[in-house]
C-alpha cells in the first residue's frame, strides 16, 4: 500500500492497481501501464492461427489505443477524461462524482467505490481529444477507428477478422508511437527492449508501404497533369487552376492557406492550415496565442492531395515545420 496515498481526511483516495493504491497525480504513467500490457498482447498475438488468441489481440488492441490516448489527455488535464454529467439525481451522480474522483478529491464524491461508479469518455471521444490537443501533431491521422472496431466486434460479438486485425494492430502500433513522442515516453519503456526491436521493424515496413503509397500519388498526379496539357493547353490549364483556386479559397475560408511547390507538377500547391487559438487571462487583459497546423496538402493544377501524414513521404514535412513554427501570433485586447 501507497502510504501518502492511502488516506486523507479519513476517505480512500488514489488509484487501485491490483494491491497497490496509487497517487492520483500517476494517472497518466498507470494508463501508460496499462496500454502497455495491452499493446505488447495484441502485438505478440494478431499472427495467431487460433480464434482465442485473435480474439485476445482485438480486444487489447483497442484497450491499448483507448489507454494510451486517456494517458495524453490525462497529462493535460485529467477532469477532461470526465463524462457527460446526465443528472443530479443521486442515482446517477457517478458522472458527476468522476469529475471529483479525477481532480484528486474522492473524499467529496458520494461513494467511495469509484471502479463502479466512474463515468469517463469513450475509446473514440479519447482519441478525438488526444488528437486535438496534439499541437505538435504527432498523433497520426490514420483510421484509428478500425482498432477500436475490432476491439468492440470481439467483445460484443465474439467476432475477429484476421485480415482486418492485422489492419488494426498497425494503425494500433503508428498512434501509440506518436503518443509517446506527445508524452516524452521512450518506446524501449513502453514496449520493452525485446519487442521493440519487432515494434520499430513493423513501423519501417508501414512507413515503407506509406511511401509507396505517395509515390504511387504523385505519379498519377504528374499523368493527369500531362493529360490535361496535351488536351487543353497549357493556358487553359493556368485558367482552370486559377478557378479551383479560388474556390478553394472560398471553401476553406475558416483555415489559413499557405503556397508550397507540389511535388508532383512543381506548380504552387496549397498547405491547408487549421488554427488553434489559447487564451490566457492577466487582470484586466487576454492574451490571445493563434497556433498554426497543417492539415494536408492540395494542389490545384494536377489535383494531387497528400494528408498530414503523407508530407514527410513527399518531402514536405520540413516545410510543414517551418510553416508551424513560423506562424505563431500573440495579441492583447482590453477585456469588456
Amino acid at each position: 500500500m501507497v502510504a501518502d496515498a492511502s488516506r486523507q481526511d479519513g476517505a480512500r483516495v488514489g488509484w487501485p492497481c491490483g494491491h497497490e493504491l496509487r497517487p492520483v497525480a500517476e494517472l497518466p504513467d498507470i494508463l501508460i501501464k496499462a496500454g502497455s500490457h495491452h499493446g505488447k498482447r495484441a502485438r505478440k498475438l494478431y499472427q495467431s492461427k487460433k480464434y482465442e488468441e485473435l480474439l485476445d489481440a482485438a480486444i487489447s488492441a483497442g484497450i491499448a489505443v483507448e489507454m494510451v490516448a486517456k494517458a495524453c489527455v490525462a497529462k493535460l488535464n485529467p477532469a477532461l477524461l470526465a463524462g457527460r454529467l446526465l443528472s443530479t439525481d443521486q442515482k446517477t451522480a457517478g458522472a458527476q462524482d468522476t469529475i471529483l474522483y479525477l481532480a484528486g478529491h474522492h473524499d467529496l464524491a458520494i461513494d467511495g467505490n469509484y471502479i463502479s461508479r466512474i463515468s469517463t469518455v469513450n475509446a473514440k471521444v479519447a482519441v478525438a481529444v488526444a488528437k486535438r490537443i496534439d499541437r505538435r501533431k504527432h498523433l497520426p491521422s490514420a483510421d484509428t477507428e478500425c482498432v477500436i472496431d475490432a476491439r468492440d466486434a470481439a467483445i460484443h460479438m465474439g467476432l475477429v477478422d484476421a485480415g482486418l486485425l492485422e489492419n488494426a494492430v498497425e494503425n494500433m502500433v503508428r498512434f501509440i508511437d506518436g503518443a509517446l513522442k506527445m508524452l516524452n515516453k521512450q518506446d524501449d519503456e513502453f514496449w520493452e527492449n525485446v519487442d521493440s526491436e519487432r515494434v520499430k521493424q513493423l513501423l519501417d515496413h508501414i512507413d515503407a508501404r506509406g511511401m509507396a503509397a505517395v509515390t504511387d500519388k504523385i505519379k498519377q498526379s504528374k499523368e493527369h497533369y500531362s493529360y490535361m496539357i496535351r488536351l487543353h493547353g497549357y493556358p487553359t490549364v493556368h485558367l482552370l487552376a486559377d478557378t479551383a483556386t479560388k474556390f478553394i479559397f472560398h471553401q476553406w475560408s475558416n483555415s489559413k492557406i499557405m503556397s508550397a511547390r507540389c511535388p508532383a507538377c512543381k506548380n504552387n500547391g496549397w498547405y491547408v492550415v487549421d488554427s488553434m487559438s489559447d487564451a490566457e487571462h492577466d487582470h484586466d487583459e487576454v492574451l490571445i496565442s493563434h497556433h498554426y497546423a497543417i492539415s494536408h496538402f492540395e494542389c490545384p493544377y494536377c489535383t494531387l492531395r497528400l494528408d498530414e501524414d503523407e508530407l514527410a513521404h513527399a518531402g514536405l514535412e520540413d516545410d510543414g515545420d517551418e510553416l508551424m513554427e513560423s506562424e505563431w501570433d500573440e495579441d492583447s485586447e482590453r477585456e469588456r
